[in-house]
C-alpha cells in the first residue's frame, strides 16, 4: 500500500512500485489526491475492468 504524505507521490517512487508489481506479479494500493487506485499486473487489471468499478467502491 502506497500513502501520500501530504503531496502527490514522487515520480520514482512511483515507478518504482510499479516495476515491482509487474516483477512480482503482485498488485498494490495506492492514493492519490484522496482517491485510492490499484496496480498491478494484466490480470489484476483485467479482473478491475471487467468489475466495472473504481476499488473499495460499492
Amino acid at each position: 500500500m502506497l500513502v501520500s504524505t501530504g503531496n502527490d507521490i514522487d515520480k520514482r517512487v512511483m515507478n518504482w512500485f510499479q516495476k515491482q508489481a509487474l516483477k512480482e506479479r503482485r498488485p498494490f494500493v495506492f492514493q492519490s489526491n484522496e482517491q485510492w487506485f490499484g496496480f498491478g499486473p494484466p490480470e489484476f487489471q483485467q479482473g478491475v475492468r471487467e468489475k466495472g468499478h473504481l476499488l473499495f467502491e460499492k
